[in-house]
């Protein structure tokens, strides 16, 4: 008579069952697990402990060319406190489908407002903001676009290259473009601090149909905010690498910190040429300074030459 152990079936079935529910159980964990470092690794390609206010009234066109030209005056100047995007005849190209990642007008923390863009996904982003035409016909000389910036090191330039802020010039109303710049040119910079690009551009001056814009492309890349743009005549002063000199922040509430990486002499001129302030300073020693809202000039003296930087107090 063939013997049949009830209790020992009943004891196997509870192992397989256990087994089947602890590889369940590990599977759930690190699906669990996968996700987080998912949602954290997104969360770092915005600027950490940030609270903005997005406007999202933006206009898109669908071609850089623009058969409606307006002339804008030249020097030109814009801070986009007017709080309408894009501000008075500039245009934007939005590609990626959530508003998030294409240009947007942002209120920043510290006060003011500026220009950004954010990552939302690896779906690839080509998102362009335009300026109006700008007619340099009367222009002899070069000339210097500034313009300020904040952005991930990490994500943008090393380790990590996942997209490119680019600065392009056209001179046939947008028709075709040059890149002047983009941010491997300035050199290492930290994560999430502002600076201050200063570009002096030869081939303008004489040109009646010039665009600037500033192209976001790549799929990888993180948060781009930009500021305080000017095209103005070239100063004449000869600039070196702009990362030798850090100013921090740029926009300020009134306290600003002043990195040079060598020995320097650095004054601060109001915007009609009187001096402000006068220091000197021991390489990369950190000059904290404190003025009244309002632009200013920072000019860093060294053995190498002499370089100008706008400084904007809210």
């Amino acid at each position: 008579m063939e013997k049949y152990c009830y209790f020992c079936t009943y004891i196997i079935n509870i192992n397989i069952n256990f087994i089947a529910m602890k590889r369940i159980f590990t599977m759930f964990l690190a699906l669990i697990l996968l996700t987080g470092g998912m949602v954290k690794a997104q969360q770092e390609k915005q600027m950490p402990q940030t609270s903005t206010t997005i406007v999202t009234d933006v206009i898109t066109v669908n071609d850089a060319a623009q058969t409606g030209v307006t002339t804008s005056t030249f020097p030109l100047i814009e801070d986009f406190e007017s709080g309408v995007f894009p501000p008075g005849n500039w245009t934007v190209i939005n590609t990626h489908s959530n508003s998030d990642a294409n240009w947007h007008l942002v209120e920043f923390e510290t006060g003011g407002y500026g220009a950004e863009v954010l990552y939302y996904d690896s779906q690839m982003m080509d998102e362009w903001l335009i300026s109006p035409t700008l007619n340099l016909s009367s222009v002899s000389g070069s000339v210097e676009l500034s313009f300020d910036f904040l952005m991930s090191y990490y994500w943008m330039v090393d380790p990590y290259d996942g997209a490119d802020l680019m600065v392009k010039i056209s001179t046939d109303g947008g028709t075709t473009w040059n890149e002047v710049w983009k941010e491997e040119n300035f050199g290492t910079f930290d994560n999430w601090t502002w600076y201050t690009v200063n570009l002096i551009l030869n081939n303008l001056s004489g040109q009646s149909n010039v665009k600037i814009a500033f192209n976001f492309y790549g799929d990888d890349g993180a948060q781009v905010n930009i500021d305080n743009i000017s095209l103005s005549p070239a100063t004449g002063i000869q600039e070196i690498d702009p990362n030798q000199v850090k100013i921090y922040p740029n926009p300020s509430n009134g306290v600003v910190n002043i990195v040079a990486a060598e020995t320097s002499h650095i004054t601060i001129y109001d915007m009609v040429g009187k001096l402000i302030d006068s220091h000197y300073v021991s390489e990369n020693e950190m000059l904290t300074i404190h003025q009244l809202s309002g632009l200013y000039v920072v000019k860093v003296e060294t053995e190498k030459g002499i370089s100008s930087y706008k400084l904007v107090i809210k």
